[in-house]
């Protein structure tokens, strides 16, 4: 590396750093303070090493720069004193002789360098960086020390250290799930963490091609389910958290969070619907639920839907309570929510949906939200196999069922290519589930009414207070009539984009 990178280099790694400066010389003492002031915030002068072990004793600087021949107490006497107070400090010396008999001593004294007078620049800039790199290796071990200290004392989820897949540490109540008495009889015995996950659609396990920790490490910041046995062979669920510690490549602190006692598991398994006590007992615990991501600080998605459009964006749990909780998202998140006056909420650990059916206050300051009364939806209503879109007020719709013709009091509430919900005031005469009837449409364009009749069967009949919803499925529908409403449906949205943007500016 050339002097100039390595001066360069010197200033980066010298912040925070304090320096002494030992030299009974006055002259070449003044001289050498102003070249270290290029590059040392924090410097610290002596002028003899009885003065300089003083000093090092009160400010405890990190590294020391001093001459050997000095009254009082030479440099390699005051090295050893400092030594016996601070075996990490990090001292070169500058010395007018080069006795063999004071380079020996200065080795037995732990000295990095020893530089011979008049030092050369390039000789001096090397010794500065060598030091200063040892000394950001010693202030990261005592970072790593820390965290381990954590693991050790942290006494509710299992807490381990964990580099490439292999965990170096773990805390006891790890240790003890697993029924190790350290962390050596855990790597022997199973070799990997993921040799334990247990696989079930949803979670997290290893795969062809596709092992754990490389699965958590491209998704850091995302929680993961999975399913470990332990000592006794009982099934537990956790949700696995994983962290880079900082200015540590590739070390990693994992946190597994138990929510056995949540009973989620129903909801990630294939079987029949639930019953209604089933999911009132699983809405319980979505409080907990959202306690750990707000705990974790995870993203959350938000979604809404303006006339169909759906409108998506991340956002944050910033506080939970008792029956509400208070997230923050972008401003277009919170015009969409204030204008369809709920929300659903999604995230990797959640195994449905979130809807939030009340609004208690949307902050645009602040850009949050308050709501309550959340429940997990029974379908994913994100994973939609078509595009649906409100259409324009000015359209016509007429059912034919048995022969009969209705079309009084009966409108479109959104539309795709494969089905319909439309509402009506009264149910016509004999429309029941499976029932099938041909549908007449008409759907105003920019220039031509789009006109379209297919035959369909109804899905689903919904009764509220003053009218029916109805979703029928396009049973026969022609490739052209297919075309015709995708065409339609792809231009609708463009004109819903415009009109929730212009939307956004509006005063509230």
């Amino acid at each position: 590396m050339k002097t100039a990178d390595l001066l360069l280099e010197i200033r980066k790694k010298s912040h925070g750093i304090t320096l002494l400066y030992v030299e009974d010389n006055e002259t070449l003492r003044n001289r050498v303070h102003k070249l270290f002031k290029n590059f040392f915030k924090n410097i610290i002068l002596a002028s003899d090493g009885e003065e300089g072990y003083m000093l090092f004793n009160k400010h405890r600087p990190q590294l020391i720069v001093t001459d050997i021949n000095m009254p009082k107490l030479t440099g390699i006497e005051m090295i050893h004193k400092i030594k016996q107070l601070d075996s990490s400090v990090e001292c070169i010396i500058l010395s007018a002789y080069d006795e063999k008999k004071n380079l020996l001593d200065a080795i037995k004294n732990g000295v990095s360098d020893y530089l011979t007078k008049p030092v050369k620049i390039d000789d001096l800039t090397r010794a500065l960086t060598k030091s200063l790199n040892t000394i950001h290796k010693k202030n990261n071990s005592l970072t790593s020390d820390k965290y381990l200290k954590d693991i050790v004392n942290y006494q509710q989820n299992l807490i381990a250290l964990v580099s490439n897949g292999k965990i170096l540490f773990a805390n006891k109540v790890f240790l003890s799930f697993f029924g190790m008495q350290n962390i050596k009889a855990f790597n022997t015995k199973h070799q990997s963490l993921g040799n334990l996950l247990l696989e079930q659609k949803g979670f997290l396990y290893n795969q062809p091609n596709h092992d754990w920790f490389t699965q958590v490490k491209n998704n850091i910041d995302q929680l993961f389910h999975i399913n470990l046995n332990n000592q006794n062979g009982e099934k537990r669920h956790f949700i696995l958290k994983m962290d880079l510690i900082p200015q540590k490549n590739n070390l990693y602190i994992l946190s597994l969070n138990d929510i056995t006692s949540l009973n989620l598991l129903s909801l990630f398994q294939d079987k029949t619907p639930l019953t209604s006590e089933e999911r009132n007992k699983i809405n319980d615990t979505i409080f907990d639920l959202l306690l750990i991501v707000h705990q974790k600080h995870s993203k959350i998605k938000i979604h809404n839907f303006y006339k169909g459009l759906t409108i998506t964006n991340h956002g944050y749990i910033t506080e939970v309570k008792t029956d509400q909780i208070t997230i923050k998202t972008s401003f277009n998140q919170l015009k969409a929510i204030q204008m369809q006056d709920n929300l659903l909420i999604s995230s990797e650990i959640f195994p449905n949906d979130i809807q939030c059916e009340k609004i208690l206050d949307i902050d645009f300051t602040k850009q949050t939200l308050q709501c309550k009364k959340l429940y997990f939806s029974p379908i994913n209503s994100m994973q939609r196999k078509s595009i649906r879109v409100d259409p324009a007020e000015d359209h016509n719709i007429s059912l034919i069922l048995n022969k009969q013709r209705f079309q009084n009091d009966i409108s479109i509430k959104d539309i795709s290519v494969d089905a319909i919900k439309i509402q009506c005031k009264a149910l016509p005469v004999g429309l029941k589930v499976d029932s099938e009837a041909i549908v007449n449409i008409i759907l105003e364009n920019s220039k031509v009414p789009i006109k379209v009749n297919v035959s369909s069967k109804v899905l689903r009949i919904d009764e509220k207070r003053e009218n029916f919803l109805i979703i029928l499925l396009f049973t026969k529908i022609s490739q052209v009539q297919k075309n015709i409403l995708t065409t339609y449906v792809a231009r609708r949205q463009m004109q819903l984009i415009r009109e929730f943007k212009g939307l956004q500016y509006e005063q509230r």
